[in-house]
């Protein structure tokens, strides 16, 4: 009665080995699935790159920038030449050691309380913190398990650390002359912390290193190390002269006083209205003359490229013919399309004598006429295109020098004014300079050591305000988060992929499972119940749903072509899958397409659904003529939706599911149907939830296995497909049901699912 079964293939046997591959193809092709992979998934992937951005920033945002100015000295060694003056007032050893306890005395903390002295460290909060506003719990801080404790508690401990520490301090009294300032000796602690010094061995250069979280502080307080460090030198050789000088050292410390002040008047004058030249305004008067010449020019260009622009467009607007295009425009793209038109009308006018005009090389070769002219005109348009952006950039360039041009002027005019009250101060400078120098050149005098005022150390290069923090390094830190964020996220996406156990093509399931797949049939976008089902089969049939539904009938149909299937029986590994809407579609859509006489059995007793699908009662079914309480004829109603289609639901219950399917009275149905009907189509139970429908399998022309797309484990279905190959049953094939299409397509596995954004709209929604 029934076709010879074709024996099955092994799921688990070795694969047959591929045709090799060009080189480079796998390689090519692993990427391009791990480029679509990480695209899929790349809210994941942005998402924690998001998380980690935002804490490094919200990191940043509590940490205190802080920025380090460098300040180089270099320690001279000098030999004297007179005595006994050279023996009080004797230049530095070249000895390395010495140059290292000079190190230490930049780094004292007596230089350290003169620096707070000199650039009143006390007022800065850096240095001072009870100057600090008080500031809210930042993350650190509420990260901090301590500051989860209540208010009261915290008090008590600090309350208890503060007694501690009263009681550990020494109980005898100091002296008077060893007494501090606390102030003065933490804001001596801090600064001697943010300082750091570098020194080659091998050089008498050292570097001053200090951070603090201004650049302007940290730049001053650099420089301001390095003066007092040259300026304590010169104290230590002052105060080793006799009284006899000590007059003169104490007017020349003044006078030194009042010429940095006048000096610092001067630049601070300077910084404020941009003087750092007295002899700038022939330079400025000649940048001036420069720019007028660069207007003169630019204006110059900027009329030559409207009068191109403007006879350009013209002359192209009045040009008719394609020569007059050509000469206009001048391109050589459009002489190499006159060409090849020129070359195309040759050809058709050979082909115009042999052919007539509907012959398909002729239509051909108009259309390529046709395009050819669409490209000329394109190309012109983009030329005239080009030549107004000429126009703007020459008059925006014209612009940009005008407003130089006059921001120059006002500069020159403000900068005359300014340098008449500069001149005045520079005056009191030079004045004050001269008295100093004055009283110096009566000091050098009382010695005759010509270099006994000078120090033993000069300043190399003065500290520059830093443009960038050194700590935290926040561009750093961001891409380094950033990065870490990326790779996690890369990691956790293949890791993801590694656990899908769920198959999601039809080449992946055909490599695991070596059966074919009919087709992947779309998840409905509404809930799947008879009237969606029946609207996608009866009345959209161009819809997406419908389209798959006859793929997977002609798969069916084409499986044995000299003998198409007539019982044909749908099952799944688990519920759920989608099989009783399979078999009820592919019946409904056989016969209402094809105009069969098809017989749908609903044989899941345990659980009968299709009377649901065609919008039918439960009425009479395969339960009842199972017990004999109705006819065949009673049992078997056409659908109300489908003439052709004839159901025949589960019925009303039977004593025994387990053994309907070994009940002689149901294959005598089977056998009585497959002769009265077309194709007879019947959904059975899962197979591994229950045992009923295994014994059928021997029994059909074709198995329908059906497996819900990227949900049931690839173990569940090998093992459902093993049960199907051990009991030698007819050929199998398999559906992928409830696929999601846009997700499936950006997996790219090549099947047709791949290219749906194609091809959707030849389906009606």
């Amino acid at each position: 009665m029934f076709a010879p079964v074709p024996e099955p293939p092994n799921v688990f046997a070795e694969e047959p080995a591929r045709p090799m591959s060009r080189p480079g193809a796998d390689l090519t092709s692993s990427l391009a699935l791990s480029v679509r992979l990480v695209w899929r998934r790349k809210m994941a992937l942005l998402g924690l790159v998001a998380l980690a951005l935002t804490m490094a920033f919200l990191y940043l945002r509590q940490v205190t920038p802080l920025y380090t100015a460098t300040a180089t000295v270099m320690i001279e060694t000098r030999r004297t030449q007179v005595a006994p003056i050279a023996e009080v007032l004797g230049g530095l050893s070249s000895n390395q050691f010495v140059v290292e306890g000079e190190v230490e005395v930049i780094r004292s903390r007596a230089l350290a309380e003169q620096v707070i002295d000199r650039l009143h460290l006390l007022q800065h909060p850096h240095f001072n913190p009870d100057l600090a506003a008080p500031r809210g719990p930042g993350l650190l801080a509420m990260l901090n398990p301590l500051n989860w404790l209540p208010a009261d508690w915290r008090s008590a401990m600090s309350e208890a650390a503060s007694n501690t520490r009263r009681d550990s301090e020494l109980p005898m009294p100091v002296e008077a002359e060893i007494k501090e300032d606390p102030l003065k000796a933490r804001a001596a602690r801090i600064l001697m912390a943010s300082l750091v010094t570098q020194n080659s061995r091998m050089s008498p250069v050292v570097d001053i290193n200090v951070t603090a979280p201004s650049p302007q502080l940290s730049a001053a307080i650099a420089n301001a190390i390095a003066d007092q460090y040259l300026l304590t030198q010169l104290e230590a050789k002052y105060n080793a002269v006799q009284r006899a000088t000590r007059w003169l050292n104490d007017r020349i410390t003044e006078l030194r006083r009042e010429v940095e002040s006048t000096e610092t008047a001067v630049e601070s004058y300077r910084r404020k209205h941009n003087l750092f030249d007295l002899d700038r305004g022939p330079v400025i008067t000649q940048q001036l003359g420069e720019l007028n010449s660069q207007l003169l020019t630019a204006q110059a260009k900027r009329s030559e490229a409207e009068v191109r622009y403007e006879r350009a467009r013209q002359q192209v607007k009045s040009s008719k013919g394609g020569a007059a295009l050509i000469e206009v425009l001048n391109s050589p793209v459009i002489h190499s399309l006159r060409a090849t038109e020129a070359e195309i009308r040759r050809e058709f006018s050979d082909l115009s004598t042999r052919y007539g005009a509907q012959h398909p090389k002729i239509i051909t070769l108009q259309a390529s006429l046709r395009e050819i002219e669409e490209k000329i005109r394109g190309e012109a348009d983009r030329i005239i295109s080009s030549l107004a952006n000429e126009v703007e950039i020459a008059r925006a360039r014209e612009q940009a020098i005008e407003k130089n041009y006059n921001e120059l002027k006002g500069q020159i005019s403000i900068q005359n004014e300014a340098q008449i009250e500069l001149r005045a101060l520079v005056r009191e400078a030079e004045a004050s300079r001269s008295l100093y120098e004055a009283f110096l050149a009566r000091f050098k005098e009382t010695d005759t050591q010509r270099d006994m005022q000078n120090a033993d150390a000069r300043v190399l290069s003065r500290a520059a305000i830093p443009r960038e923090p050194s700590s935290p390094r926040s561009t750093l830190i961001l891409i380094v988060a950033g990065l870490t964020a990326a790779m996690l996220g890369l990691v956790l996406i293949f890791a993801l992929e590694e656990l899908d156990h769920g198959f999601r093509s039809a080449s992946q399931t055909e490599a695991a499972l070596g059966i074919p797949v009919l087709g992947l049939v779309p998840e409905v976008k509404a809930k799947q119940s008879a009237d969606v089902i029946a609207k996608n089969i009866f009345e959209i049939p161009t819809s997406s749903f419908a389209e798959a539904i006859r793929t997977v009938r002609s798969g069916l149909d084409l499986s044995d072509p000299s003998r198409p299937p007539r019982l044909v029986m749908v099952t799944s590994a688990q519920p759920n899958e989608g099989k009783s809407v399979m078999a009820y579609s592919i019946a409904a859509q056989g016969a209402q397409s094809l105009g069969r006489s098809v017989l749908l059995i609903d044989a899941d007793l345990r659980k009968p659904s299709l009377h649901e699908i065609a919008a039918m009662d439960v009425g009479p079914g395969v339960g009842d003529y199972l017990n004999g309480e109705a006819p065949l004829e009673a049992c078997i109603r056409p659908d109300p939706r489908c003439p052709n289609l004839r159901v025949m639901t589960g019925g009303r219950g039977l004593r025994n599911a387990a053994d309907m399917f070994d009940d002689r009275r149901f294959h005598s149905l089977l056998d009585e149907a497959a002769s009265l009907y077309d194709q007879v189509v019947i959904d059975t139970p899962p197979l591994l939830a229950v045992s009923d429908a295994r014994s059928l399998l021997g029994r059909v022309d074709r198995v329908l296995f059906v497996v819900r797309w990227a949900r049931t484990k690839r173990e569940i279905v090998g093992a459902a497909i093993s049960v199907v190959e051990r009991t030698r049953s007819a050929g199998a094939s398999l559906v992928l049901s409830r696929v999601d299409i846009r997700k499936h397509a950006s997996y790219g596995y090549g099947d047709s699912g791949q290219y749906y954004k194609a091809y959707r709209r030849y389906y009606t929604s």
